[in-house]
């Protein structure tokens, strides 16, 4: 096997793995974050509390699921490589913006009642901004593509 060899198929396993790992890195990022940030201000979580916080997240979850695909009528539709990559790129923006979501509970809530409400807003928060993210990038990438056609 050759250098050249290992650099290539290197440099495609990272590219697949940007590619097929990219979005659910930033929802564990902020989860994991807001997580974190929310026991740094109400205190650490009791057992019950990390199971509402997953059903919380889990919830709001399924709720966006169901929301985007119309009752779970319509599939989801896969966006290109390059509109993943530009979007996923972005990522810091809803990473911070979603982890910031659980420093507004940890300071308006306190006890048992601040891990749901985190988990669900976490959640539904950094698919909102992750989706938003997607569609700056789908209007850049037709943008290119229009300046490309001229």
């Amino acid at each position: 096997m050759s250098g050249n060899g290992f650099k290539a198929d290197l440099y495609r396993g990272v590219r697949a793995s940007i590619r097929n790992n990219g979005q659910a890195y930033g929802f564990s990022v902020s989860v994991t974050g807001g997580f974190a940030l929310l026991n740094s201000q109400v205190g650490a979580p009791t057992g019950l509390d990390a199971v509402l916080f997953g059903l919380g997240a889990a919830a709001s979850f399924g709720t966006m699921e169901m929301l985007a695909t119309r009752g779970f009528r319509t599939p989801l539709e896969q966006e290109s490589i390059t509109v993943t990559a530009f979007g996923v790129s972005l990522s810091f923006l809803s990473v911070g913006l979603t982890i910031g979501v659980a420093w507004v509970v940890g300071a308006l809530l306190a006890g048992t009642a601040a891990w749901p409400l985190a988990g669900a807003l976490l959640s539904g928060t950094y698919l909102l901004l992750s989706g938003a993210q997607m569609a700056i990038a789908e209007s850049a990438q037709q943008r290119r593509n229009v300046a490309g056609d001229s």
